[in-house]
């Protein structure tokens, strides 16, 4: 029978100051690393007059959990909490 683990995400998606305040790390680094290409991200998408680089970015931290899983070799499966 395999084992199953229920996570529970607070939100999905967290700013680079928040998630270098969970991970104990600076903003700076997290920046580094996110240019290296350690975290996955999300960009929502731009409005027509807006900037290319002036965009927030995001640390996905559902990409991070679901890889992470799946790299040690755990099935993932999702179930959306209200949805219909």
């Amino acid at each position: 029978m395999m084992q199953q683990i229920n996570l529970t995400l607070e939100t999905p998606l967290v700013t680079f100051e928040k998630w270098a305040e969970q991970t104990g790390q600076s903003v700076r680094a997290v920046r580094e690393q996110v240019k290296a290409g350690k975290w996955p991200t999300y960009t929502p998408p731009s409005k027509a007059n807006e900037k290319q680089g002036r965009r927030k970015k995001y640390i996905n931290v559902f990409e991070v959990i679901t890889s992470s899983a799946k790299s040690c070799g755990m099935e993932v499966q999702v179930k959306m909490e209200g949805a219909a």
